[in-house]
């Protein structure tokens, strides 16, 4: 478990940045893959999700998880239910409910408002993040009363810059997108190019006035005792992979 020492401070929620550790799948999924979009047995996975509810004193039924596709979409949870949820960010301000997002080289963005108690689960691969993610689910938390001045945000562990390797067509969209952008990327010697996802996304977090931004730099695809990595998993010709949960609830 990966704790942000700025969302830490608050008492009035729990969270875990989970690693892929302690749980009871094995090979390829050893050993806390938390995704049903993955080959893994569908019961061990329930194990799994069961313990990390646990880890944070929630029911299993506490913990909602979205169905995510790499979209701009954001969905408010007013309370726990079994519906389907297709979603790249989930929000509420009910308490005993975990928000969940599973994640695998992507970025995992757990906020909260400090003051309002409203908290958000973002998963943010390039896609979603240079299409609104972020900022749809800062406009959905001030549309149920919170304010960006009074969020904290962690951005959890996450493939790094040095590891994420991109072609030339993806620096020229982004720098299409925004000329700023630029500065996001090293082109080396070699002519190979790499961008800072987690870094684009704390720009953006800036950009939306949030003051406090916890950016936790643990490399998903480098640390392969720690983390699932998607990009990792097709350099080693392998046939499927893990993703690891990341988890917030209000107390």
């Amino acid at each position: 478990m990966i704790i942000s020492s700025l969302l830490k401070k608050n008492t009035m929620c729990q969270h875990s940045f989970f690693t892929r550790n302690k749980g009871f799948s094995d090979g390829l999924y050893s050993s806390l893959n938390c995704s049903y979009s993955s080959n893994d047995n569908v019961s061990t996975i329930k194990k799994n999700r069961t313990y990390v509810s646990e880890k944070l004193n929630l029911k299993e039924q506490e913990l909602i998880v979205a169905q995510q596709g790499h979209s701009n979409k954001c969905v408010i949870i007013k309370h726990n239910h079994d519906k389907k949820i297709i979603a790249d960010a989930i929000i509420t301000s009910s308490s005993n409910i975990g928000l969940g997002i599973l994640t695998a080289d992507c970025v995992p963005i757990l906020i909260m408002d400090k003051k309002n108690h409203i908290i958000g689960a973002i998963h943010a691969g390039w896609k979603g993040a240079s299409t609104g993610i972020i900022e749809n689910t800062i406009k959905n938390m001030l549309s149920i009363g919170g304010d960006p001045q009074n969020m904290i945000a962690a951005i959890g562990p996450s493939i790094q810059q040095k590891s994420y390797e991109v072609g030339k067509e993806f620096r020229e969209h982004f720098i299409r997108l925004n000329p700023n952008n630029e500065e996001l990327f090293i082109c080396t010697n070699n002519k190979k190019i790499y961008f800072d996802l987690p870094e684009y996304c704390k720009k953006k977090l800036s950009n939306l006035l949030i003051p406090e931004i916890d950016l936790l730099n643990h490399c998903t695809y480098q640390d392969n005792r720690k983390f699932f990595s998607y990009r990792r998993s097709c350099h080693n010709n392998e046939a499927d992979y893990g993703r690891q949960i990341s988890v917030i609830s209000l107390l």
